[in-house]
């Protein structure tokens, strides 16, 4: 087998980035988590074992070409081409890297499982190293985790992996659109809404967290619950925030479920702005008039699980 173009991506541990965005040396950061009282000896041991974790998996694949996400995120620095990417950190880093390289096959790592939950995630330091030879070699079972395609005024913007929010800026004020699918359409007056992928629908995200209302609009004309479904299902949900009239509400589209082929259509009636967030880390301005789709993406995300067979 030949060996892939192989690329490690590192988020920083907390006192890389502090020392970063601070500007401040290690025993000033470190002085200064101790002026606010934060426990200093746990944040120092996740540091060393995020570090020794890169260490060990280069040491493994020596030949692996370390990016620099935040270069790559200025647009400061070239990016590699690589077929194969590593993404060693948690979920949003996952994210972040799976909109730096879409075409690339993605192994999400756990940094350091000691202290934090990756739900994306299929490795940890250890097993990806029990399994990394073998991926190098192109010897693994991928995954095509199905995306959100979003065009703002007929313009695509880019591809969501789990999360496309729409929220009005100023959270005590209501947005006012009208939703269109096969068909059916409904005005809505709401806070928001969530359009997400199979990946973002899990325990812990924010579509499972914010439907918790859903039992308790009184009509019962919601068609769905906020469960979690398949990351490789070609289908999309919606979720309505904080509707108008609470558990009074009479809206049928709550929790819409978009099959691949179909489109979502979404007309920006209000006065007052919105944001369109993209997995909450781009984010566009939505006016009075604007016209948003939604559709499951024609590119989906190739992830590598840990299976030993191919699919």
């Amino acid at each position: 087998m030949t060996k892939m173009k192989l690329g490690l991506a590192a988020k920083l541990s907390k006192i890389e980035w502090d020392m970063h965005r601070l500007q401040l040396s290690y025993g000033e950061i470190l002085n200064t988590y101790r002026q606010q009282g934060k426990d200093v000896g746990k944040i120092v041991a996740s540091h060393t074992r995020q570090k020794q974790n890169i260490e060990e998996i280069l040491a493994q694949v020596p030949g692996a070409e370390v990016l620099d996400v935040i270069a790559l995120q200025k647009n400061c620095t070239p990016k590699a081409e690589v077929e194969i990417l590593i993404a060693l950190g948690g979920d949003n880093f996952f994210q972040i890297c799976s909109h730096l390289f879409p075409e690339a096959y993605l192994v999400g790592v756990n940094s350091d499982p000691q202290t934090s939950y990756g739900k994306l995630l299929y490795f940890t330091p250890d097993s990806l190293r029990q399994r990394l030879k073998q991926i190098v070699k192109g010897d693994f079972n991928t995954e095509y985790w199905a995306r959100v395609a979003t065009t703002l005024n007929g313009a695509r913007v880019e591809d969501s992996t789990c999360t496309v929010s729409l929220s009005i800026k100023a959270t005590d004020m209501m947005s006012r659109y009208l939703l269109k699918l096969n068909g059916e359409s409904e005005e809505q007056k709401c806070t928001g809404i969530l359009v997400v992928s199979g990946a973002g629908s899990g325990t812990g995200a924010r579509y499972r967290n914010a439907g918790l209302y859903l039992p308790q609009v009184k009509s019962g004309l919601y068609p769905l619950v906020t469960s979690e479904f398949s990351r490789i299902s070609p289908k999309l949900r919606t979720l309505t925030r904080e509707p108008f009239m609470g558990e009074e509400c009479k809206y049928k589209g709550l929790n819409l479920r978009v099959q691949e082929g179909e489109e979502l259509t979404l007309m920006y009636w209000a006065n007052d702005p919105s944001e369109l967030s993209i997995d909450s880390i781009n984010r566009y301005d939505v006016k009075e008039g604007d016209e948003l789709k939604f559709k499951v993406s024609d590119k989906p995300l190739k992830v590598i699980s840990k299976m030993n067979r191919k699919w």
